[in-house]
């Protein structure tokens, strides 16, 4: 991102080097967007969000936590909803959310 240029779009599929203003939005950019999405549907559960209490007894997006995670682009794919993939499906999503997908 360019100084004072807005970012726009949805939490959790901002490719790590676009959120560090590395570079602007490439074509892997696109890839590691598509590795978050093929995680969700996988697992049923987001990488890089993080939900903190709402106050009133349910849970809030804490989009500061989620940034800091997307922005480190690590998976954790020991944790429970990984474990009943096969090894080539958490191998493409761990491809796809690389740094350097393409």
């Amino acid at each position: 991102l360019a100084e004072g240029e807005a970012l726009s779009g949805t939490v959790g599929y901002f490719p790590p080097e676009v959120l560090r203003g590395k570079t602007g939005w490439t074509p892997a950019g696109d890839l590691f967007s598509l590795g978050v999405s093929l995680a969700c549907l996988l697992t049923g559960v987001h990488p890089f969000l993080e939900f903190c209490p709402d106050g009133e007894g349910g849970r809030r997006l804490d989009e500061t936590a989620s940034l800091a995670k997307n922005a480190r682009g690590l998976l954790r794919l020991y944790d429970p909803e990984w474990l009943g993939l096969s090894e080539e499906a958490r191998s493409m999503v761990r491809k796809l959310c690389s740094r350097d997908p393409a």
